[in-house]
């Protein structure tokens, strides 16, 4: 190499050497500094979309019934989380994917549902049922209202 290198002429030298520089510069630029910008620009989108998730949840729910407590009737005890979750999801048409029993709770997870039926099945188990929600997290879903809920944890408090 050192001799290809004393073999050429001091403006050839010049020449290799600015195109090294160059090359370097172009290596870095879109093998480090490019992908980077790209990853922050994508992750800002995210956030932007969560944002605007949120946004839309919090308006539908306000849209909810709030303080329509109680018929009167004592909620249903007798029934097993997981015998809970079934019937009460077939009644109003959603489909459940997992059902996972964790100690005295129950882990779920449903295929993509309007929010506003997984809203009115989480209130019906809570009202007849008094199994309310843990946990629960979900994501925007294909057409509008449509949510995916990643997983969703109930329970009864005792």
């Amino acid at each position: 190499m050192s001799s290809w290198w004393n073999s050429l002429s001091g403006r050839e030298r010049q020449l290799v050497g600015i195109g090294g520089i160059l090359l370097l510069i172009a290596l870095l630029y879109w093998g480090a500094w490019r992908p980077l910008i790209q990853g922050i620009e994508t992750a800002e989108q995210q956030r932007d979309v969560q944002r605007g998730t949120l946004a839309w949840m919090q308006l539908r729910a306000a849209d909810l019934p709030q303080g329509q407590g109680r018929t009167g009737r004592q909620p249903d005890l007798g029934a097993t989380l997981e015998a809970v979750a079934t019937t009460t999801s077939k009644q109003l048409g959603l489909s459940l994917t997992r059902l996972q029993p964790l100690d005295k709770q129950l882990q779920l997870e449903l295929n993509p549902v309007e929010f506003e039926r997984l809203m009115n099945w989480l209130v019906i188990m809570e009202r007849d049922y008094a199994v309310s929600v843990q946990m629960i997290e979900l994501a925007a879903e294909g057409g509008k209202g449509m949510v995916k809920v990643r997983r969703l944890q109930v329970g009864r408090n005792e």
